[in-house]
């Protein structure tokens, strides 16, 4: 078994982008931040603020990150806009996404498939 260290990735790699001056990877990180200060309190900005982010993984084509913003976009529309067609969607798709050998090292897989399994229990 293999232990996975998600916040541990999380904060190697803004360390990373902050010794490297790589403003667009800091923008990655802070995105996600600004999102979680909103989740509960406006999940519509949040959602807004990790759509965000998913196209800016896009453009710098970092594969985990895109992994990273399409589960918090799940959890997001399962936990906090309680929008469950969606979810479940997003949700199937993702996991989908996350089966390609581009994922297969990234520390968010396993909680790409544990969002699918919420949907369903929900």
């Amino acid at each position: 078994m293999i232990y996975v260290d998600l916040w541990g990735w999380f904060r190697d790699f803004h360390h990373a982008a902050l010794q490297n001056g790589d403003t667009d990877r800091i923008q990655l990180v802070s995105l996600y931040d600004q999102a979680w200060t909103y989740l509960e309190t406006n999940p519509q900005q949040a959602l807004s603020l990790l759509d965000q982010g998913l196209a800016l993984a896009n453009q710098l084509d970092e594969p985990c990150w895109r992994l990273y913003y399409e589960y918090w976009r799940c959890e997001c529309f399962l936990f906090y806009l309680e929008d469950y067609p969606a979810a479940l969607d997003l949700a199937v798709r993702t996991v989908v996404e996350a089966r390609k050998p581009e994922y297969e090292l990234c520390p968010i897989k396993a909680r790409v498939y544990r969002v699918l399994m919420d949907t369903y229990a929900i």
